[in-house]
């Protein structure tokens, strides 16, 4: 394997296929389905130059360009199975379950296994949790449980975290594979609100999970912080009352604008562009280079 490259196994089909760095050099979003979802306008992730990876269930209310999940695969909208537009990150072992569906009649086995849905790569993952070979394994990190090295059998000693397992250590392992080093978290809130754990239409409700869960996912980010920081990781909230404390708060429409870069909005002005002699003649008047990303604000 030649130096630096992510050694993380994505297939189609059951053959590997490269996609390292696809999203590179931009930005992205990684989505969680905290109820903070419904206090933006996430709809602009359609937007051009915007990319953004979802954590579960979320992707089926905000229009990301792919989700991951781990959990059983009959939870998740049929959509997001189907849609051709959003690339679906697939536990490798469950590629070949049938995809359900929600009708008429109630849920329903779609004819289809889900490999053969357009848009779906499988990755492989253990059941551990080891900060210093968290970007470099062939798989991807889901929590410390069976797999766990006998000589790391937590990321701390005196914490217990065994059978404790986050799809969110997953995107981010994902989102890295295909990029982005600058990430901007949404829906990412550690909390509840009005009793709700999510942002979108669900009957799970928020009965202590910062003490059972929320606190544990803060501390295995925690423990990538040095990690991340080797590899020029950058990470940001867009959420300013999350109680995920570990970064600082950048408006949402900030991290948008950052994300486009030298995107314009659109409708984009298209006229001109088949002018070849305008063209380079406004070239050689115009020699300075247009900045390929927003210039930068978070802090630097």
């Amino acid at each position: 394997m030649e130096e630096g490259k992510d050694p993380l196994v994505i297939k189609r089909n059951k053959e590997p296929i490269d996609l390292e760095g696809l999203w590179s050099p931009s930005p992205g979003f990684l989505v969680g389905g905290g109820p903070s979802l419904q206090d933006f306008d996430i709809n602009r992730l359609r937007e051009r130059g915007i990319v953004s990876l979802g954590i579960n269930q979320c992707a089926a209310m905000a229009p990301v360009k792919a989700w991951v999940f781990s959990d059983a695969h009959w939870k998740f909208h049929h959509a997001l199975f189907l849609d051709p537009a959003i690339m679906s990150f697939v536990p490798t072992y469950k590629a070949t379950r049938w995809a359900h569906a929600k009708t008429e009649l109630g849920f329903q086995k779609i004819e289809m296994r889900i490999k053969e849905c357009p848009n779906t790569l499988t990755y492989d993952r253990q059941t551990c949790f080891v900060p210093e070979t968290f970007f470099t394994t062939p798989y991807a990190h889901w929590g410390p449980s069976k797999d766990q090295p006998k000589d790391r059998p937590f990321p701390n000693e005196n914490e217990k975290w065994s059978g404790f397992l986050c799809t969110m250590m997953i995107g981010l392992r994902i989102l890295y594979y295909l990029g982005c080093r600058r990430i901007y978290l949404l829906g990412i809130d550690f909390q509840g609100k009005d009793g709700k754990c999510y942002g979108f239409p669900e009957e799970k409700l928020d009965k202590g999970r910062w003490e059972r869960r929320y606190g544990k996912e803060e501390r295995m980010l925690d423990s990538l912080n040095q990690e991340m920081e080797n590899r020029g990781i950058e990470m940001f909230n867009c959420n300013p009352n999350s109680r995920c404390s570990l970064y600082s708060h950048v408006p949402f429409d900030l991290a948008i604008k950052d994300c486009k870069g030298s995107i314009p909005d659109e409708p984009l002005d298209t006229f001109g562009w088949y002018d070849k002699k305008e063209n380079e003649s406004q070239c050689q008047k115009n020699p300075e280079l247009v900045p390929r990303h927003y210039e930068r604000f978070c802090g630097k």
